[in-house]
């Protein structure tokens, strides 16, 4: 199989949001999720698009910048090297994840890419469940592009059981490839 930087990255990020979906080990999941935004993250700079970093701090809603940014690169540098911590213990914060395929998913549509079924259930997934850290032109932007179901879908969220919230993400996800006919990206 031949692929480039950005299928790889594309591939990972899919990869990582049905792993996140369907509940699989929280540091699996996070390391495929910060291998995707590292790729991605690289080809903006490689590529000058530095602007779109820039244009994601709009979905921020401001106060929340610093939790935001501190989540970014302390767990995957722990994840993947032991050179100078060996013997280190590291508290695992699982909302790191959701905020790195958030970013890697925003940039890997501003490199020219086509969202996602994997991608859009992701995104109305992380706008219902975070609204607090979402601005609100964004919360009203998803709102008009899904006005059938948005009402719906956010009762229904406010209604779950927190831990039934990603299982009604992987739910979100089966049925928007159903309803897109959509094959994995591995064929």
């Amino acid at each position: 199989m031949e692929l480039n930087k950005l299928d790889a990255a594309g591939r990972q990020l899919d990869a990582a949001i049905r792993m996140f979906f369907g509940e699989e080990d929280p540091v699996a999941v996070h390391t495929v999720t910060s291998a995707a935004f590292t790729v991605v993250r690289n080809l903006c700079e490689k590529r000058g698009n530095i602007d779109s970093f820039r244009r994601f701090s709009r979905w921020i809603k401001p106060g929340s910048e610093g939790k935001f940014w501190s989540a970014v690169n302390g767990q995957a540098n722990f994840l993947k090297h032991a050179d100078r911590d060996a013997d280190d213990l590291f508290d695992f914060n699982e909302g790191a994840t959701e905020l790195l395929i958030l970013m890697a998913a925003k940039w890997f549509i501003d490199l020219g890419n086509d969202s996602s079924p994997e991608i859009r259930a992701f995104g109305a997934w992380f706008v219902l469940m975070h609204p607090d850290m979402v601005q609100p032109a964004v919360i009203e932007e998803f709102r008009k592009a899904s006005a059938d179901f948005y009402p719906r879908l956010k009762g229904a969220f406010e209604k779950l059981d927190p831990h039934d919230h990603r299982r009604a993400g992987n739910e979100m996800l089966s049925q928007m490839r159903q309803a897109l006919n959509v094959t994995d990206r591995r064929k």
